[in-house]
């Protein structure tokens, strides 16, 4: 399964499948009776699904289709082609990433670059490849918002706009990583140099770079909704990991205009497949639909979930990471004990960076100790087996007066394309908060 949605009444549901089928699910308000129908098929891998007024737009590989079921009996009758101005070529690994819309009801998707069987380098790039595009509301207008993406598995979009992706590890891309970026500060370029498109902007830094063991291939985005049940605030966001087949908490610093710095923190939950893309449903609670394919965990070939938080249980995650010029803030909903929210045993942290080049993915490189001839070397040989990370002391860690926030000094503090912080903590009450988060510091504040 490759996306989902919902009709407007939430006792139906629209899931795509990559293989091109429909399927229609019932039954979602009690949970009596679900029922499933094919609803349409025949669509070119689609990996993108919305519904608008009630309208499924369905965008495969070759365009965006309008569909309307005309007599209510739960299949499509009607299709109509909403836009289908995207370049397309026969590439294997072209695919049309995410559906979605923005407050003004425009759509948005993100286009992959051709990338070569084996994935080193890329076929021929057309006007397309590697964008980000928005489509006008009307479907009559199509338009390159920013450019120089590989394989981002899918998409977000904001309450105010914000653009975010995910991304997958290979030529010109170190790692994997999340990108996120608001339309008002220009076009964006993320990374593949053979699909600039023209754009003269300079590179695009991401939110936050995430190791092969966190996310080896990403999915969907999601902004968290007010009426939400699953524990996490509003207006937070939400990333998928098809290859990890998991949900991870991404922890935003805003550090300059339209410029974010932060981590993903993962979220408890079991999935039986991978986390492809995510929708919230009008009762608060958010289902996860994924499949199995080239390189991911998944247990099984396809699943839906339902996610909501369980209460009785406290939540190990932070809710807020801040860098501050000493080190790191960590803030959580609930009050910690103090013994060991003042132990700087109770964290462990490591510190490394990447080397983007032509070149396949990146080795992990020494930040305190930089190695020049080998980060030479990397930039005209892959260098995935080359692992030096710098382990990094907590000095020391301060109870906030909320007795909820942790201030930890952090020894060389420094900016670190790779942050990683591991802690192992109680709540007041004896309740065990363990957990890691996986960042990127892109700027330290000086006051």
């Amino acid at each position: 399964m490759s996306d989902v949605d919902f009709f407007s009444d939430g006792n139906r549901a629209l899931l795509s499948t990559w293989d091109g089928d429909i399927w229609m699910l019932t039954g979602l308000k009690d949970f009596k009776k679900l029922t499933w129908r094919r609803y349409a098929t025949g669509f070119f891998e689609p990996l993108g699904l919305k519904i608008v007024n009630d309208v499924p737009h369905i965008a495969g590989r070759d365009g965006i289709y309008a569909t309307y079921d005309l007599n209510n009996d739960g299949e499509a009758d009607k299709f109509r082609v909403f836009n289908n101005d995207v370049y397309l070529s026969n590439n294997f690994h072209e695919f049309q990433f995410g559906l979605e819309t923005d407050k003004e009801g425009n759509f948005y998707f993100a286009k992959a670059s051709p990338v070569r069987g084996g994935g080193r380098g890329f076929e021929k790039i057309l006007p397309h490849n590697g964008a980000f595009v928005k489509i006008s509301s009307d479907g009559n207008r199509l338009y390159t918002i920013g450019t120089g993406l590989r394989a981002p598995g899918g998409i977000g979009v904001g309450p105010n706009g914000e653009i975010t992706s995910g991304e997958n590890e290979g030529t010109w891309q170190p790692r994997c990583k999340i990108n996120y970026y608001e339309p008002e500060n220009g076009t964006p370029f993320f990374g593949v140099e053979d699909a600039r498109q023209g754009n003269k902007s300079k590179f695009t830094e991401p939110l936050c770079y995430l190791p092969m063991s966190v996310d080896n291939s990403g999915g969907g985005q999601i902004w968290v909704p007010e009426n939400a049940k699953i524990g996490i605030a509003s207006g937070e966001l939400l990333h998928l990991s098809y290859g990890q087949s998991s949900i991870y908490h991404v922890l935003r610093q805003k550090v300059g205009n339209g410029f974010y710095q932060g981590g993903v923190a993962k979220i408890p939950v079991k999935l039986s497949s991978s986390a492809q893309r995510a929708v919230f449903h009008p009762d608060g609670s958010m289902y996860v639909v994924g499949f199995r394919g080239w390189q991911t965990n998944a247990a099984t070939e396809a699943g839906l979930q339902r996610i909501r938080r369980n209460y009785k249980e406290v939540n190990p995650l932070p809710t807020a990471m801040t860098v501050t010029k000493e080190g790191i803030k960590l803030s959580f909903d609930v009050e910690l004990d103090d013994e060991l929210a003042t132990d700087p045993t109770s964290f462990t942290a490591q510190r490394w960076k990447y080397i983007r080049g032509p070149q396949y993915g990146s080795g992990d490189f020494s930040v305190d100790n930089p190695d020049k001839a080998a980060e030479a070397r990397a930039i005209k040989k892959e260098s995935k087996s080359h692992r030096k990370r710098d382990n990094v002391k907590i000095i020391a860690a301060k109870l906030g007066g909320d007795k909820k926030s942790i201030l930890l000094t952090v020894a060389g503090h420094k900016p670190s394309q790779q942050f990683k912080l591991e802690y192992d903590l109680e709540s007041s009450d004896g309740d065990e908060l363990i957990g890691t988060i996986h960042s990127t510091i892109h700027k330290v504040p000086s006051s």
